[in-house]
């Protein structure tokens, strides 16, 4: 019978990737801010192209995971590549905010779509390579933990879950305890440790025995995945992304400041998708998958409009509960 080979190097690799990515996402929608001049267009792009970038990685390394003779060395490779590049990218953004407002069009000009447009133009650019390094990692960890077609589903429940609480860990630490107290230097350190664990975690996996495919998942074909289940797909993970811009424009009026604010909502959303995938791996072997995926939509759908319906009233409810010195001076010191 076909098994997962639970290496507890490959879980630590997810979940210290995790912690390095959601750092960095936190420390380049704070230094976006300053080009955008408004943290919810900055997080908005920052949003926008972390996804773009994680879906074309993944698909490329997806492409490539069966071929290579060792997928962990490949991580570890991506992963010290990362740990080189997250400084570069600090330097890079410090000086964004200058020489965009030297060459890039002017907030007057066009109405403000000429300025948002060319800076969201200069930021994805900007982001989407090594986001999409960090995507690649995902497959080629999936390829290096699970040696089966049978045991994939597992296999990648358990990576996912991994990584998505990693990525809580690191955007909680970033945003309430060391962007606060050392800046963006702190929290490019931060990643750049985490990434540089992640890299020798894979390279002990490496190491180790390679996971090779059973004879049966050698000699079975790709599955043809039906067009409609990928439309369907990325119609959900656009809802989940919109989703995630209307909740940072609610949380804005709660927690006022814009660092705190994503951090909540960033970890929050991670806390809830690693649960979901950790929990995802147990369903019974008998459940029929797109039932549970639809029932999970219509489940989502109804929630989220259950929430439009007193969005509205927020505004009222926070005047009557905030704090006089606001939620993020009392969040801060409790959560650190």
């Amino acid at each position: 019978m076909a098994r997962v080979v639970a290496s507890p190097v490959l879980v630590a690799a997810a979940l210290a990737s995790g912690v390095a990515a959601l750092t960095l996402e936190l420390q380049w929608s704070r230094q976006l801010a300053l080009v955008f001049g408004a943290s919810h267009y900055a997080a908005a792009t920052v949003l926008a192209a972390f996804m773009a970038g994680l879906g074309i990685g993944s698909c490329l390394g997806g492409r490539r995971a069966d071929g290579l003779r060792s997928p962990a060395m490949a991580v570890a490779m991506l992963e010290l590549s990362l740990a080189g590049l997250g400084p570069v990218m600090a330097v890079i953004l410090h000086a964004l905010p200058a020489v965009s407002a030297a060459v890039l069009p002017d907030v007057g000009v066009d109405g403000g779509a000429a300025f948002l447009g060319s800076r969201f133009g200069v930021a994805a650019l900007l982001l989407v390579p090594p986001t999409a390094l960090m995507g690649a990692t995902f497959p080629l960890l999936v390829r290096a933990f699970t040696a089966s077609l049978e045991t994939l589903h597992r296999g990648v429940g358990m990576l996912y879950a991994a990584n998505t609480l990693g990525g809580v860990a690191g955007v909680t630490m970033a945003g309430l305890v060391v962007l606060p107290a050392a800046g963006v230097v702190g929290t490019t350190v931060l990643a750049a440790a985490a990434n540089l664990t992640a890299a020798v975690c894979a390279l002990v996996a490496a190491r180790g025995p390679v996971n090779e495919p059973t004879q049966k998942t050698r000699r079975s074909k790709a599955p043809t995945i039906p067009r409609r289940l990928l439309w369907a797909s990325a119609v959900s993970g656009g809802l989940v992304l919109g989703a995630e811009t209307v909740w940072h424009r609610a949380l804005m009026l709660v927690l006022t400041n814009t660092t705190i604010t994503l951090t909540v909502l960033l970890g929050l959303t991670l806390l809830g998708l690693g649960l979901g995938g950790a929990l995802s791996g147990r369903l019974p072997k008998a459940a029929d998958p797109l039932r549970w995926w639809a029932g999970l939509q219509l489940t989502a759908a109804v929630l989220v409009a259950a929430q439009s319906l007193w969005l509205p009233e927020l505004a009222t409810l926070v005047r009557e509960i905030r704090p006089d010195m606001g939620w993020g001076r009392v969040l801060v010191p409790v959560l650190s």
